[in-house]
């Protein structure tokens, strides 16, 4: 089985649960007791510092409880042994540097004979833990009997409690060490305590970051490591100084030869999430303005074509509407621009036959200097002649643009 494929289809807070079941021992009465808990008390958190945890449990009682529990470090030959191994790795690398740190870092460090999770033997004491609730009843006053026969009573339902727990908490001890022979025999947490280790299993997976701290070093002390043990590996980077006269005298470099330019544009990747519900665009908007850069770019390198990144909105929507026509885009336009299909095809068009001298005819920037029952020309503002017809009660460029009239007035002009 490829155990770092196993580890990367599991969650941190997985592993970290199963570590305490199958290595430090904690039962499943425990982790149940605690999980039960921690869904009561919403108040409960859990600070984490280097090697050690502590929370308050109840918060909101007069006298809360207080949780310490103790996790042993790895020492710097450990933590130099895992640094080695995650810097030659790119993708653990980039992982640790960027946040995005993979479960399969587990495996990796176990593969190198050190345990990020508690419990294995050989890397010392699996876990300690303390909690308060244990002196809980010291100073605290009791009720008083008024009879004889009361407090008799009393003393005699206190003894059936201590006695029914002692017989659950014997229970359950046997059923877990019939479950696996394996799982150590410890003293069982508290709820409070079992609770704050659960949470804990929470927080590495929101930030596992949190298990490294645990084991001895923060964020930041694992990444400056990393970027020392990496830059040791690439060596000097630096050229040696050369005297500013020197350099100027040397003869020029070759350029290195240009790139092939691919057959096709090329595609996005897609994106990661999705943007939040807030931003002003959706994900397929930012897609399909990804893809027409690239096109832009594309034909900017195949053919020098123009990049049009100078037009305006109007115009630009007619060279997009040029593009997706006969395409669902060209609806998705229609629908997002107002305009009717008729008017958006109709500076489709114009773009086509003249670019954005046609869609500036087309929207008005013109003229009307002839008028015929076949036809009408306008004149741009630059002087350039186009040729409208109206076939379906509608004008529409046909032809254009041309240096004089004439050349539009024939039957079949001839877009020039």
């Amino acid at each position: 089985m490829n155990t770092a494929h196993w580890a990367s289809s599991r969650s941190w807070s997985e592993h970290w649960e199963d570590a305490l079941r199958s290595k430090v021992g904690i039962g499943e009465a425990a982790l149940t007791s605690g999980e039960a808990y921690a869904r009561h008390d919403t108040q409960l958190d859990v600070a984490i510092d280097k090697g050690s945890a502590h929370a308050v449990a109840g918060a909101d009682r007069r006298i809360p409880h207080q949780v310490s529990i103790v996790f042993p470090v790895l020492d710097d030959t450990s933590w130099g042994v895992l640094v080695d191994r995650w810097a030659v790795h790119h993708e653990t690398a980039a992982g640790l540097m960027s946040g995005a740190v993979p479960p399969a870092l587990i495996i990796d460090a176990e593969q190198a004979g050190i345990s990020l999770l508690p419990g294995l033997p050989e890397q010392g004491p699996p876990l300690t833990w303390s909690c308060s609730c244990s002196h809980e009843l010291v100073g605290r006053a009791q009720p008083v009997a008024r009879t004889a026969a009361a407090r008799a009573a009393a003393a005699r339902i206190e003894t059936a409690k201590i006695e029914t727990a002692r017989i659950k908490a014997s229970e359950a001890a046997d059923s877990d060490s019939t479950e696996d022979d394996s799982v150590p025999s410890i003293k069982q947490p508290c709820k409070h305590t079992a609770a704050a280790l659960l949470i804990i299993g929470q927080q590495i997976e929101d930030d596992p970051f949190e298990l490294l701290a645990l084991r001895g070093r923060t964020r930041t002390e694992v990444r400056e490591a990393l970027l020392e043990r990496r830059a040791d590996l690439a060596g000097p980077t630096q050229r040696p100084s050369v005297p500013a006269a020197e350099a100027w005298s040397q003869a020029p470099q070759p350029l290195p030869s240009p790139l092939r330019l691919p057959g096709h544009p090329g595609e996005l990747s897609a994106f990661a999430s999705e943007p939040p519900p807030s931003a002003p665009f959706t994900t397929r908007g930012l897609q399909e303005l990804a893809d027409d850069a690239a096109r832009r770019a594309w034909h900017l390198l195949d053919a020098g074509a123009p990049a049009q990144l100078h037009l305006d909105a109007p115009t630009d929507l007619a060279r997009r509407a040029a593009e997706a026509e006969g395409s669902p885009q060209f609806r998705e336009l229609v629908e997002r621009s107002g305009l009717t299909h008729q008017e958006l095809s109709a500076r489709a068009t114009a773009w086509c036959l003249a670019g954005s001298a046609g869609v500036g005819v087309q929207l008005g920037h013109s003229r009307l200097v002839r008028v015929s029952p076949i036809a009408q020309l306008r004149q741009s503002a630059d002087g350039s002649w186009f040729r409208y017809e109206k076939p379906n009660r509608r004008w529409l460029l046909v032809a254009g643009p041309a240096d004089q009239a004439e050349v539009l007035l024939s039957p079949d002009p001839i877009a020039v």
